[in-house]
């Protein structure tokens, strides 16, 4: 049987790459801050019968949340709230545009780092992207496709780290789910995963549903796969119905036996904050280690070290693909 190896890629695995391509990032870019200025005149003028403005709460948690700031799970909460924009016509469209403006500036600002940052040629990311490009052009019949829910262009990624990438010879495809900066047609908002209450039809907009991905495809090649390596995403909530079917699988059914897991993250919090994560959705992580082949989970931050435990089992796991796909070092 042919094997299906499948990388998932978060944004981890950008800011292992030295990409500074986080939400808290751009949060503290001129971008941002302009963008809120800009819209934070047109606002002034309803003064509070406004009631909750998008671009105040954004800035708000961008100032609280230094650490970890997601602009989706604040916009999430946004849409939910019943008092948002009302129905005059004229806030409809300043949050409208400011959310359109939105994306056109974090876009703007992921496509300038993304062009002038150099990227770390020794990070575990740029391992797996060299093993990733070394099994392209090789005549084994599996696959190794790339999933990612990062904005940057992988086809970027593999330019500045001189692995050249050839459409028409790859065999091995690279999916962005959430769209990606070669076409600026980035995918940015909220699903309504968890509502339990009638929201404001004005606020619809902000739904993902509204815009392009490639959400069921990658559901169906998850499920499919043999190997899953997945790279820098902690399974937040606002992602997981992408995974939901995935790790429901592999707890539940016999199916899971033939199937490997590596998770690749900074540090042991990381990996039990992604446990958590799947915890909370009512899918048991004891049942799914002790039904599948094998799991692994791997930090970025021991793989530093070239004697530490971790470096060792990660070399056994990167010689190991290379073995099954008869790739050459």
């Amino acid at each position: 049987m042919d094997e299906r190896i499948l990388l998932v890629v978060g944004n981890g695995f950008d800011l292992d790459l030295n990409l500074q391509t986080s939400y808290t990032n751009y949060s503290e870019s001129d971008y941002f801050k302009n963008l809120v200025n800009k819209n934070h005149d047109n606002v002034n003028k309803f003064g509070e019968d406004f009631a909750i403005d998008l671009s105040e709460l954004l800035y708000e948690a961008s100032q609280s949340q230094k650490q970890w700031f997601n602009i989706e799970e604040i916009i999430y909460s946004w849409f939910l709230n019943e008092k948002t924009i009302g129905y005059s016509e004229e806030k409809v469209k300043i949050e409208r545009n400011f959310f359109n403006d939105l994306r056109v500036s974090l876009a703007n600002y992921l496509f300038e780092e993304e062009e002038k940052r150099d990227v770390k040629k020794d990070s575990v990311a740029a391992e797996i992207l060299k093993l990733w490009a070394a099994s392209s052009y090789n005549k084994y019949t599996g696959t190794f496709d790339i999933f990612s829910f990062n904005y940057t262009s992988i086809k970027k990624l593999l330019d500045k780290l001189g692995f050249s990438f050839m459409k028409d010879k790859n065999r091995n495809k690279i999916t962005h789910i959430h769209g990606s900066l070669d076409k600026r047609n980035i995918v940015l908002g909220c699903d309504n995963y968890n509502m339990t209450s009638k929201v404001n039809p004005n606020t619809t907009f902000v739904l993902k549903y509204n815009m392009i991905h490639e959400s069921n495809h990658f559901v169906r090649m998850l499920n499919a796969a043999n190997w899953v390596i997945i790279f820098g995403h902690s399974m937040n909530p606002m992602d997981f119905k992408h995974f939901k079917s995935y790790f429901e699988m592999l707890a539940e059914t016999g199916e899971s036996f033939n199937k490997n897991l590596t998770i690749i993250c900074k540090n042991e919090n990381d990996e039990q904050q992604i446990k958590d994560n799947i915890e909370m959705q009512g899918i048991s992580v004891i049942s799914i280690l002790d039904r599948i082949n094998q799991y692994q989970c791997f930090y970025t931050s021991d793989l530093e070290d070239d004697n530490s435990k971790q470096r060792g089992e990660f070399t056994n796991f990167i010689d190991q693909i290379y073995e099954m796909r008869d790739i050459k070092k």
